[in-house]
This record gives C-alpha cells, structure tokens and sequence, in this order.
C-alpha cells in the first residue's frame, strides 16, 4: 500500500498556503503532515506519480484513503534517545524523521545495509536535509549491533 506522493506534490503547495512546499522541488515534512491531517490522502492507486508537478491539485476527484482529521501530529522531543525513538515506534507504527544524509553517500546508497560510522565534522555543521520513514529496528545476530529498518523515497531517476 502505498500513499499518493502525486498528491503531495500538486496539492500541498504554496500556492495552497503549504509553505515550504514547491511541488517537485520537494515539502517540508511537517507542511506534508499537516497537509494530511487537514485533507486526507488517498493510495498512489487512485491517483497514480508522474514525477512532475501536475496542472492542478485533483484531490476532491480521488477517494480518501486517510480521511482528514484521522491522526494528530506530534513530535518526539529532540532529546529523544534510542529508547523513546523504539516505545513511540511501538506505540505509533512508523515514524517520519529527518536525517543528515551527508553529502552524496546516501543519496547514492541502493540496498542492503548502510553504514556510517561517524558523521564527518562537514556534515555535522550541515542541516537536515533528507526526509524518511523509519519503520522498525533490530539487533544484528552476527556482530550484535543495533540498527534501524527505514523506508527511503531516493530511487535511480532522484540522483
């Protein structure tokens, strides 16, 4: 199942008093989340991605998948630890975070296991910049390390 992001893109825009939305040139994630909770969403199936900005929002034409007004959005606070990020995932289901992707090696990144040992001091001066949906975690039974299950929207033609 997956939620129309074509929606996202025509619809939560500034032109619709989204600020910080411009269409393909990406949403701030708490402007996509509010979009959200003010109109619903329906499924990608109902209103199919074009990866290009549309000629006007349909959303009134397409069935809600989620109807408006059906979740609140709140925020862990920035001091969260592991422990928090783990209970409000057990609590919630999947989570939206914001990340310091670095400079091109996540972005590039393709399948399996990532690994970023440290963030270079570059990166830590750097703002948020990529946006994900963190949907579990797990211990490693070969090395016993922990590591967090994302779902991540780069693909080959976002490069």
């Amino acid at each position: 199942m997956s939620l129309a992001k074509q929606e996202l893109v025509d619809c939560a825009h500034e032109k619709y008093g989204y600020a910080g939305c411009d269409g393909c040139n990406g949403c701030r994630g708490d402007e996509a989340l509010e979009y959200i909770r003010q109109n619903g969403i329906a499924l990608t199936e109902s209103y199919p991605y074009y990866a290009e900005l549309g000629t006007k929002c349909l959303r009134s034409s397409v069935k809600r998948f989620i109807r408006p007004g059906a979740f609140e959005v709140c925020q862990l606070p920035a001091d969260s630890n592991a422990e928090k990020v783990k209970s409000a995932l057990k609590e919630y289901g999947p989570l939206y975070i914001e990340i310091v992707a670095g400079e091109n090696e996540f972005k590039n990144y393709d399948k399996k296991v990532f690994i970023k040992s440290s963030v270079s001091q570059r990166s830590k001066t750097k703002l948020i910049n990529h946006a994900t949906v963190l949907i579990g975690y797990g211990t490693s039974s070969i090395d016993g390390k922990s590591y967090w299950i994302i779902r991540n929207s780069y693909g080959s033609s976002m490069r």
